[in-house]
């Protein structure tokens, strides 16, 4: 006989935010927002209410009100800034802008040039607070931050199509800087959920994924197009003996064939970088970046050559897994492959 399972109890509050009532969960009741919308970010009811009962109350009150009280509730009021969005800005601020550049030189310089950017642009603070919570999920395995990481970046995203189509020298180092610390996010957000979900579905994630990151590389291609003079290495002659020999299409071939190359200049990129320059983003994701559309699709498709391909750029990613928003990502990746080609 199934039992089932009592479900747990909360005493219900008549005087609960309707926000967290429609989440069924518990209110704290403070105000000017109570703790789960301002975690959350969430614009609380409990806020237009206060600022109504503001305007009913007479301004000669007898009882003055502290000055730290007043700040407070306008602090809370017009920017919504609480003990957890200064969690995350530290975390973006001194953890995970050190992993964007690689050259610690030239860590204070981007450091000063993403915060006045983000200070004046929105779309691009939000995703700095965004990818803050998702490296903090990524270091605790916390499910609140991936929640407020992913609230972050639907902001972000809504910020940003208000001025896609009026790009201009005012907003255009902002925009940059978003789509390179989107990409990031959407790459790091894909293999921490690896666990939880199918092949198909981690694959369509990364294919997703790759796609986003090729859009940032329009952004990005002139910094990334610096080539160094380097010794090219061997890593991937294997896959050029199996593309020769496989029965497939000559378009496939050639496809594969540029995919290798291009893959064994990242092989050779990582071999010159040193563990400082490895444990960043930087140039990281350059392969699935600029590999070509079709490339891209017969990986879509999982066809078998294009994935053990793909397996060996997981060899790259385990060589930068000292970087937080890689880790464990060139393992996971994988051992997928290898348990769907039955391996």
């Amino acid at each position: 006989m199934h039992i089932m399972k009592p479900r747990a109890f909360h005493s219900k509050s008549r005087s609960g935010c309707t926000t967290c009532k429609k989440r069924h969960i518990k209110c704290d009741e403070k105000k000017p927002a109570c703790a789960n919308c301002v975690s959350r970010g969430l614009d609380c009811p409990f806020q237009d209410s206060t600022a109504r009962e503001s305007t009913r109350s007479p301004a000669h009150s007898q009882t003055p009100r502290s000055t730290s009280s007043d700040a407070s509730t306008v602090l809370s009021r017009t920017s919504d800034v609480s003990i957890i969005h200064l969690e995350l800005y530290n975390q973006f601020i001194f953890h995970v802008c050190p992993t964007f550049t690689g050259q610690p030189l030239h860590d204070e310089n981007y450091r000063n040039l993403i915060i006045r950017s983000g200070f004046k642009h929105h779309f691009l603070l939000n995703e700095m607070l965004g990818i803050g919570a998702l490296s903090l999920y990524v270091s605790n395995s916390d499910q609140g931050y991936k929640e407020i990481a992913t609230s972050f970046q639907e902001k972000a995203i809504i910020g940003l199509d208000n001025i896609i189509t009026e790009i201009d020298s005012e907003n255009c180092v902002a925009v940059v800087m978003f789509a390179r610390l989107i990409g990031v996010h959407s790459f790091c957000d894909t293999f921490s959920s690896a666990a939880h979900t199918t092949f198909p579905d981690f694959l369509e994630a990364l294919i997703g994924s790759a796609q986003m990151l090729r859009g940032v590389n329009s952004f990005m291609k002139d910094a990334m197009s610096r080539h160094i003079g380097r010794i090219i290495g061997e890593e991937t002659l294997p896959l050029h003996a199996l593309i020769k020999n496989a029965n497939i299409s000559d378009s496939s071939r050639e496809t594969y064939t540029a995919a290798i190359k291009d893959l064994q200049r990242d092989f050779d990129e990582v071999r010159a970088l040193d563990s400082e320059q490895r444990a960043s983003t930087h140039t990281a994701f350059t392969w699935l970046v600029t590999s070509s559309p079709a490339y891209i699709q017969l990986s879509s498709e999982a066809r078998p050559e294009s994935l053990i391909i793909l397996a060996y750029f997981c060899v790259v990613l385990h060589h930068r897994r000292g970087c937080w928003a890689i880790g464990p990502a060139g393992y996971t990746l994988l051992k997928a492959i290898t348990s769907h080609l039955g391996r």
